[in-house]
Parts: C-alpha cells; structure tokens; sequence
C-alpha cells in the first residue's frame, strides 16, 4: 500500500535529504550534491526564502521503502509581485511508478490549496534562483 506523510521529524527530513542517492546510486553519470549544503538548504534558520515563503516536505512510502518525495511551497514575494495565487512544487524524485508521482503531485497540490493557492508550478526548488525543471533521460 501506498503511503504519503509529511515530514514531520528529523529523521524523515533525513530521508528526504538522501532519497536521491537511492534513485541515483547506479547512474554513474550522477553527481550527488553535498549533504552539509542540502541540509542547511533545507534549514528555515539558514535559508533566506524561509523570511518570505514557507514549505511542506513530502515522503512517499511503500511497505515501509521509502519510493518518492516532494516539496511544496508559496513564495509570498512571488504572489505580491504577480498578483496571483501560486503555489509551487520541487525536490521531485520518483521511482518510476506513474502511481508514486501522481499522488506526490496530489499531496502537494492539497497543502498549497490549504495555503490559498489556487495554481501550482514547478518543479523548482525553491525559486527560480534554485534548481528549476527535471532529468527525464540521460
């Protein structure tokens, strides 16, 4: 059965944090980013988006292996500049399971309509200063 929680505690942002290095760890092109940088990317305290935009991380489970995750997040400074309600989604890592990224892709959704939004982009992770778009093949 498929599962989608937040994360919630230390150890599930853990996982989310290496979650890539399972899906990338026999793809001799990869290059892993640096644990200490992902961590404090990913740290309210460190990173200078958490002074405008707030974020929800997401972990897909299947009996108990972890198969996916995502962010969702509302760039408050985006939405002031553009008048609108955009929510947005990134760290978007999947097996190749079109059931684990659909209800990745539904989690985000739900948290950014809870936030007020009323559109989602993506993936960027998490402005267009950061890492935009996805590897689909090579």
């Amino acid at each position: 059965m498929l599962s989608v929680v937040s994360v919630s505690n230390a150890r599930l942002k853990n996982r989310f944090i290496r979650f890539p290095w399972q899906i990338y760890k026999a793809d001799p092109h990869w290059v892993p980013p640096l644990l200490l940088e992902r961590k404090q990317f990913l740290n309210p305290k460190k990173n200078p988006f958490f002074k405008s935009g707030r974020a929800e991380l997401f972990l897909a489970f299947r009996g108990g292996a972890c198969v996916g995750r995502i962010s969702a997040h509302v760039f408050s400074r985006h939405n002031e500049i553009h008048k609108d309600k955009t929510g947005f989604f990134g760290f978007f890592e999947s097996v190749q399971e079109p059931e684990v990224a659909s209800a990745l892709i539904c989690a985000a959704e739900n948290w950014l309509r809870t936030q007020g939004c009323d559109r989602m982009r993506g993936p960027m992770s998490f402005t267009i200063n950061d890492e935009v778009g996805i590897l689909i093949d090579g």
